[in-house]
């Protein structure tokens, strides 16, 4: 949910006073290209705040493509806390997009943000590869993927989440006691509607799947959302040969390979064996930061 109202608490059968509604923003990698920065999507409930990027047009007489200067990001965000201030919303939580997802420098958000007295509240670390300048393997990824490669492993990509979620949830369920943050279905509807961005692939020997991935492919950077192995593929080294051919082959035209964040409980706690696995295969760290801003008088 890109924008979240949260009423008032029960306490037994007596309803408390509504408490102040906080707007939440997600900066998010775009499933396509949206001009010349990186695409941020606000869904608001009502009342819905002015068109600002009509009023911006009509004032400056460009269009969607033209650049978004500093001083128009502090005119959109001046108009967008007088909006939030007229409907008693106290708190913004903004999810800024990675630099990693922008097609051009865009952080004039940041330079916003700050103007307006946001705080840092969580830093996330992911780990990417530059496309550009691909690092070496360790030696026991080295190693791994020539055991894997002497088994001529298959790879294929798949049109189908019904074919991916059970290596996925097998995995997540045996290895973390955790399932997916999508199901079947709803895999099944996002890959309906950005054929072209979400993409399946899988990975085995003989008959049997043994690796599997889940790639957010937008214009400049290919995100991991979702990887997934079996014990046999484990101890075959497939994943890390299927993530060796998603970079050097599939994705190699790409400017980067996010395999995502390494962190729980709003960045306090890194997992730093998810982390060591990441940067075997040549990832380096990024940050995904969270900013909040009060709006409180």
């Amino acid at each position: 949910r890109d924008i979240s109202l949260w009423p008032g608490a029960d306490s037994g059968h007596r309803r408390e006073p509504p408490a102040p509604p906080v707007a939440t923003v997600y900066s998010r990698p775009p499933p396509e290209p949206w001009g010349e920065r990186a695409w941020t999507r606000l869904i608001y409930t009502k009342p819905r705040p002015p068109d600002l990027a009509r009023a911006r047009r009509a004032a400056h007489k460009t269009d969607l493509h033209s650049p978004i200067l500093p001083p128009d990001m502090l005119n959109l965000f001046e108009s967008w806390m007088e909006w939030c201030k007229n409907n008693n919303i106290t708190k913004v939580i903004y999810k800024a997009i990675p630099h990693i997802y922008h097609r051009l420098p865009a952080d004039d958000d940041l330079y916003a943000l700050w103007r307006n007295g946001a705080i840092l509240k969580t830093v996330n670390l992911s780990s990417t590869i530059d496309l550009n300048n691909i690092q070496p393997y360790n030696t026991p990824q080295k190693r791994h993927l020539k055991e894997a490669t002497a088994l001529c492993p298959w790879i294929r990509e798949t049109q189908y989440a019904a074919e991916f979620m059970p290596i996925l949830t097998e995995c997540l369920r045996s290895r973390h006691n955790a399932t997916p943050v999508h199901n079947t279905e709803e895999l099944s509807l996002l890959k309906e509607r950005f054929p072209d961005n979400i993409r399946l692939f899988l990975c085995g020997t003989s008959h049997d799947i043994e690796a599997a991935a889940c790639i957010y492919d937008t214009a400049g950077t290919a995100h991991c959302q979702y990887l997934a192995t079996t014990e046999s593929g484990r101890k075959n080294g497939t994943l890390t040969y299927l993530l060796n051919h998603l970079i050097t082959e599939t994705f190699a035209s790409r400017r980067y390979f996010d395999f995502g964040i390494s962190n729980e409980n709003n960045g306090l706690y890194l997992n730093t064996g998810l982390l060591h696995q990441k940067s075997w295969l040549g990832g380096r760290g990024i940050a995904y930061q969270i900013f909040e801003l009060s709006l409180r008088s």
